[in-house]
């Protein structure tokens, strides 16, 4: 009776099952029915906010569904050739890379160069003692022994380096100055003292023939030359192997230890001052061409040439830090 004589109309929402009183009223009571109809509008818009994504859910389903109907059945065969497809790649991505504790090496280069070694044979086709129709992998002669040194697989490296085979097809692809610095490398692992001397042997071997390796007067000449060293040295017992494949020479008085000699440049020119650096890593060279050459002691490989002298350099020093070079000339001057 009340609620008709203020005037009050209700009403009722029948989406939602509730009901809002609107209408003119006091004191309490008007503040009670409008924070109502306030809370049931905030109900409604809540609902119908929840609708839409609901909607737009279930009319993605109903389209995926009918594009799958629409679709063909693939047929069991190209089924089982796909499976057969990506079971073979998954065999061959663990087979490609040889995992051990504490490699972080994962890059494409050293995947490759982590493969297994007889996949990844650095002769390709050919003899590699007469060099008849000789092929090598260069990508394998660079990255497989350097990626066994990141892995410290000793026993693998020092199958390798010792190899005269190794070492005939990095001559082969001019990748001697490479070689020594694998050597160098190699010796920085912890090393039973027998491998140590076995690279130490090799590193004195390829240093002392750098030369004559580079540009060798027969294709045989690296087997050749294993053969002059003494009888316990790995590339001389390596190379026994191959000796009926040449007309080998054998020495009777033969030296059976191991020379002082570490590394030999030749040079096509007199040099009339050397300097090595003072950390020990680069040896620089002067002579009459007028020229400063710099080398990587270890290695060999020429690092730098300095032109300026216009006579003979006479003499060539480095400052303490090893930063700076200075040579005397001939020609009265200082550079």
């Amino acid at each position: 009776a009340d609620r008709k004589r203020k005037g009050e109309v209700t009403t009722r929402l029948e989406s939602e099952g509730l009901q809002a009183a609107v209408g003119p009223t006091a004191g309490a009571g008007k503040a009670a029915t409008i924070g109502a109809g306030a809370a049931t509008t905030a109900t409604t818009g809540a609902g119908a906010a929840l609708e839409k994504p609901v909607k737009r859910a279930q009319q993605q389903s109903v389209q995926q569904k009918q594009k799958q109907e629409k679709q063909p059945e693939q047929p069991v065969e190209e089924q089982q050739a796909e499976e057969q497809v990506q079971l073979e790649h998954q065999q061959q991505e663990r087979s490609a890379v040889w995992d051990t504790s504490g490699n972080a090496v994962r890059s494409r280069s050293t995947k490759l160069a982590f493969s297994p070694y007889k996949k990844r044979e650095f002769v390709e086709s050919g003899d590699i003692v007469s060099h008849t129709g000789l092929r090598v992998n260069k990508h394998v002669l660079k990255s497989f022994v350097s990626s066994l040194i990141l892995r410290k697989d000793t026993t693998a490296i020092i199958k390798h380096l010792s190899s005269i085979e190794y070492i005939a097809a990095k001559a082969f692809a001019q990748e001697l100055h490479g070689l020594l610095r694998e050597l160098a490398d190699a010796a920085s692992l912890a090393l039973s003292h027998e491998d140590a001397m076995a690279l130490e042997g090799v590193k004195r071997f390829v240093g002392k023939h750098l030369s004559t390796l580079h540009q060798p007067p027969a294709p045989s000449a690296v087997f050749q030359l294993a053969l002059q060293e003494p009888d316990d040295a790995a590339v001389h017992i390596d190379a026994k192997r191959f000796e009926q494949l040449f007309n080998a020479v054998d020495f009777i008085n033969k030296p059976q230890k191991l020379g002082p000699c570490v590394l030999r440049l030749d040079f096509d020119n007199s040099r009339n001052s050397v300097a090595f650096s003072p950390n020990g890593k680069l040896l620089a060279s002067g002579g009459n061409s007028g020229s400063v050459y710099i080398f990587d002691k270890v290695t060999g490989e020429l690092k730098g040439t300095l032109r300026g002298h216009s006579g003979p350099v006479t003499c060539i020093a480095w400052n303490h830090y090893g930063s700076l070079l200075a040579s005397t000339s001939g020609d009265r001057t200082v550079k």
